[in-house]
């Protein structure tokens, strides 16, 4: 709830905005609406058969009905929502997707010699499994591979070989991570449970994701036979793409733009994505982190927080497919040039203005990890929709210099 806090208490000097205005939060955890209801000092509507007390005693229950809403101290309705599709459909929604779209699922296929396979969790009951390292697996699950490609894999990847080869070309071949890497990263993640180095560049690897050793079952037929799926699509390798090469691919972050986008068409208004990632298709990102630490993402399920790298050119093409008269998408700005573009240096100086020393150091230690090259000021993107005729949002070039290419 910090960063809409700090949204209306800077919209407070546009007190006719507000006067019109509604907060709607989108958040499926239980624990993070409370935590929000809390910061955002929010009273919740109670039934008429609800008494004060019951909340105090249920507040779980309460923030888990179908519509959960309330109004702050300064009288402004906030609601909390389990999907885009109950939001307002009768104005103008404008919305801050702030790390989002990274905490989405992703999908993984790896090029293998009967094509392009899904990665997949499995049980783990096998006591001689390991993760393709050579150390045994003490959890519960596991990764595997799919016996042959299914139909997953000419939807989400491409029909043709035409097409996949264009997807994974699209991959600039410095973020194309070699098998030789991707175990020294893994061996590294073992040892501390660091990725830092790796995140920073943008190629992340999921502990266990360098082999997929394991099949679910064995396939009748011979890598030299002509499979098909149930459609009729031809499975084979694709020629010119390394067997074991790896591709990430998020539909369900696109189905979420495209829905946002629609609304944003029909009822006009603005979405500001910010997130790590590239403008590319990544290939094997998925990574966990508990308690501020990286962990398996197997490890503990519903404990360990699961992220992926944003591939933003995939979003600007589902915003654009959802309203293409009505919406105007912009490329994507590194947060750092962004967060300058917005002043971030004259605000660093008004807070130091009355700042002790200590004080001082932290606000630009602060200011120079969110627009550093070598911190978060390149990992981090940021991308803008808008309804069409209102011109670049603030942040954003006027014209297409100083976009990323």
């Amino acid at each position: 709830g910090t960063l809409m806090f700090d949204l209306l208490r800077t919209t407070k000097a546009f007190p006719s905005f507000l006067e019109g205005a509604s907060v709607h939060l989108v958040e499926n955890s239980l624990q993070m609406r409370e935590i929000q209801r809390q910061r955002l000092e929010v009273e919740i509507d109670l039934s008429e058969e609800r008494s004060t007390s019951e909340e105090d005693d249920n507040k779980n229950e309460v923030m888990a009905g179908e519509k959960v809403s309330g109004v702050t101290k300064e009288g402004l309705r906030v609601t909390w929502h389990w999907g885009l599709d109950s939001l307002p459909q009768d104005a103008p929604l404008f919305c801050i997707a702030h790390e989002f779209f990274d905490a989405l699922p992703v999908q993984q296929f790896q090029h293998t010699e009967r094509g392009w396979c899904e990665v997949l969790v499995d049980t783990n009951v096998d006591d001689d499994n390991d993760d393709g390292d050579g150390e045994h697996n003490n959890h519960h699950l596991k990764f595997v591979l799919a016996p042959s490609p299914g139909p997953s894999s000419s939807a989400f990847l491409g029909r043709d070989a035409a097409s996949r080869r264009k997807l994974f070309e699209s991959i600039p071949s410095e973020y194309r991570t070699e098998e030789k890497e991707a175990a020294q990263q893994l061996e590294q993640q073992d040892r501390d449970g660091s990725m830092k180095s790796s995140m920073k560049r943008g190629h992340a690897q999921q502990p266990s994701s360098v082999t997929f050793p394991t099949v679910l079952t064995s396939s009748s037929s011979s890598s030299s036979d002509t499979l098909r799926t149930h459609d009729g699509v031809v499975l084979e390798p694709d020629d010119g793409i390394p067997i074991g090469a790896r591709l990430e691919v998020g539909p369900y972050r696109d189905i979420t733009m495209e829905m946002l986008a629609k609304k944003i068409g029909n009822q006009g208004g603005a979405c500001l994505v910010v997130d790590y990632g590239e403008d590319f298709p990544q290939q094997g990102t998925l990574q966990g982190v508990k308690e501020h630490k990286f962990a398996h993402v197997l490890e503990t399920p519903g404990e360990v927080d699961l992220s992926a790298h944003v591939n933003f050119s995939s979003l600007r093409s589902a915003a654009q497919r959802a309203s293409p008269d009505n919406l105007q998408v912009f490329p994507i700005v590194p947060q750092g040039a962004f967060l300058i573009n917005m002043n971030i240096e004259a605000r660093m100086s008004a807070l130091c203005e009355h700042a002790t020393e200590e004080e001082k150091e932290n606000i630009e230690r602060t200011v120079m990890r969110l627009v550093s090259e070598d911190e978060m000021g390149l990992l981090f993107k940021v991308m803008a929709i808008t309804q069409t005729g209102i011109g670049a949002p603030a942040g954003f070039p006027a014209d297409a210099e100083g976009y990323m290419q």
